[in-house]
């Protein structure tokens, strides 16, 4: 425990207060898994920027005595029979027919289930205020609303229709993640083993999962996409918003420049008595306010409270 790195320091204190009659090696190596898999997808490009740091570095010219030609050793000489080494920390998927990126993970630390694929809902309502998510290094992450995906669950080597509700909308979180303490407070039971785990109620399967080459478990589950895509977005109808709307949303600019602005990003203003517009204030974005005239200040402003026009009667969605 005394080689983790500084931002362990929090979760040390929770495996401090477990009894130790209780701790095992294969507990602790599952807990630093999931808390590895629940950090924001920034640690990849560390660990990317690390990477390509080595390629930099030149090996000395030293010839191979099997094939006596430079630029590698014996052990690494194809002639010898050896395997091209594997580098980097890639996920490696066990499911079948379910991409990398769309593997569900069963932690039995989540609150909640939680994606960060604003595509996979079929319903979905916008928290009152974000919601912070807190991962292994003690940083908080965001959850901006949560609905309800459909999913396929493999049972007896056939595919089931189901559906999770409750699940949390979270742009930055790296993996999907099946919450296990939420499923036992419906009435299930979890058991794992060295190789598969398994969610039971009744007596009866109704839910595996395999062991991952890091130690967590993918669970066989895949998303059905809804046929029209309700996405993480908060639609909001509202009156009509006139050039005085976005004259005030643009920090009081002059009314001519804000048309100037508008054009350029496509927007038009019109200025009716009916209803045009339905105001599209993006859940999966935190925007942070730039300094006026500087580059990416109008983009950012605009994409938070971007439109899209319709007649009264008509008001389309958009993923």
């Amino acid at each position: 425990m005394s080689t983790l790195p500084s931002e362990y320091f929090e979760f040390k204190s929770v495996w401090d207060s477990v009894p130790i009659e209780e701790r095992s090696v294969n507990k602790l190596t599952e807990r630093l898994r999931l808390i590895e898999m629940r950090l924001p997808s920034k640690s990849t490009d560390s660990t990317a920027l690390v990477a390509t740091r080595k390629k930099v570095f030149k090996k000395p010219e030293r010839k191979c005595y099997v094939c006596r030609k430079p630029g590698h050793l014996a052990k690494d000489c194809w002639k010898k029979g050896s395997k091209p080494k594997v580098e980097g920390d890639a996920f490696v998927c066990t499911v079948e027919g379910v991409p990398e990126s769309e593997v569900w993970i069963a932690d039995s630390g989540a609150s909640a289930h939680m994606t960060k694929h604003k595509n996979y809902f079929v319903d979905f309502t916008k928290f009152v205020s974000p919601k912070p998510v807190y991962v292994g290094n003690s940083d908080a992450i965001v959850a901006y609303g949560h609905g309800t995906v459909n999913i396929e669950i493999k049972v007896n080597s056939k595919w089931e229709k189901h559906h999770l509700t409750e699940v949390w909308y979270v742009p930055d979180i790296s993996k999907n993640l099946f919450s296990i303490s939420q499923t036992l407070k419906r009435g299930f039971k979890f058991q794992a083993s060295k190789d598969e785990c398994s969610l039971l109620r009744d007596g009866r399967v109704r839910l595996k999962g395999v062991r991952t080459v890091h130690g967590l478990y993918a669970l066989e589950i895949r998303v059905l996409y809804p046929k029209v895509c309700v996405a993480a977005e908060v639609c909001v109808a509202s009156a009509d918003q006139s050039l005085q709307l976005w004259y005030e949303r643009l920090c009081h600019q002059n009314k001519a420049h804000v048309k100037d602005i508008l054009r350029k990003y496509q927007i038009k203003v019109m200025q009716k008595t009916a209803k045009y517009v339905m105001d599209v204030v993006m859940a999966s974005r935190v925007i942070v306010p730039l300094k006026q005239g500087t580059k990416g200040y109008y983009a950012r402003r605009i994409d938070k409270y971007r439109c899209m026009w319709s007649n009264a009667a008509t008001v389309s969605r958009r993923c």
